[in-house]
């Protein structure tokens, strides 16, 4: 929820549980979502960085609109790049 900073400041944890409890290259994706809103309070940019520092991908999404919804599911079923030593 970009539209809420603590949400924002648990990713760091969230992340350690998803890696914790996931295959180790299973890709993860961060989605921002409420991206229709202008109060903000999580910019592009430092969910981008992010999320590019931790190896993820990242989009921007809007459950009330509709943007990049499709896009987000796209990417959870699209094969990815295989990470070395990745067994799949």
């Amino acid at each position: 929820d970009i539209t809420r900073r603590s949400t924002y400041n648990h990713l760091s944890s969230w992340l350690t549980d998803a890696r914790n409890l996931t295959n180790p290259n299973t890709v993860i994706i961060l989605i921002g979502n409420k991206a229709d809103l202008e109060a903000r309070d999580v910019t592009y940019e430092e969910a981008k960085q992010f999320a590019e520092e931790n190896g993820l991908l990242f989009l921007e999404a809007s459950a009330k609109t509709g943007e990049n919804v499709e896009q987000g599911g796209r990417l959870t079923s699209e094969p990815q790049p295989q990470r070395e030593g990745c067994g799949c």
